[in-house]
């Protein structure tokens, strides 16, 4: 006899890959609002004697803070904006290592990433192709649970670009064909 499950799996993971940051949405598909927001930090570890070793040290530690965060049971895909064009060799080796953490942990749990263009998130947001992290703020924190859930973080100001990046990756990923696909097969349950 097959188990079913009681509740499907219905949440989305919103990410906004960095390495001294990343910031992390939880999306309920089903409630249509965003439960949680986080930004996981991680700091230049000063007694390191190698790049290699600061950047090992580093990325496990956002694997570990990945793992613990999200109910990963319960999630259907993860989504993310795509990596923009970064400044130099040392900042597009840990942008790298950021995307290859958030990779390796949907590969873990058998999940698709899907990716946004920077483009497509700021159009399917109704904003500028040059909006600026303002615009985006005032564009996500009228859905539902994002203002709860950004409270809720009691993030500084200053981190709260990260996680308003992730719930943007989510809400552009939700108007493409495959999201609203899914978001209807969820709704029919």
């Amino acid at each position: 006899m097959i188990r079913r499950r009681k509740t499907p799996k219905h949440l989305l993971v919103g990410l906004d890959p960095g390495f001294a940051s990343l910031g992390v949405c939880v999306w309920d598909l089903i409630e249509e609002r965003c439960i949680t927001l986080a930004v996981l930090r991680t700091q230049k570890i000063r007694s390191s004697r190698t790049m290699s070793e600061d950047v090992s040290t580093r990325g496990l530690a956002l694997g570990r803070g990945l793992r613990d965060l999200v109910p990963w049971e319960d999630v259907l895909a993860v989504c993310a904006e795509s990596v923009s064009l970064v400044r130099n060799a040392s900042a597009c080796y840990k942008v790298g290592v950021g995307w290859g953490v958030c990779i390796a942990q949907a590969a873990q749990t058998g999940l698709p990433v899907h990716e946004v263009r920077p483009q497509d998130v700021r159009r399917l947001l109704g904003l500028p192709g040059r909006a600026a992290k303002a615009d985006i703020k005032a564009a996500v924190l009228p859905y539902p649970g994002v203002e709860a859930a950004l409270d809720a973080s009691k993030l500084p100001a200053g981190q709260h670009e990260h996680c308003l990046d992730a719930v943007a990756a989510v809400l552009a990923w939700r108007e493409t064909s495959m999201g609203a696909m899914l978001a209807s097969v969820l709704s029919t349950r």
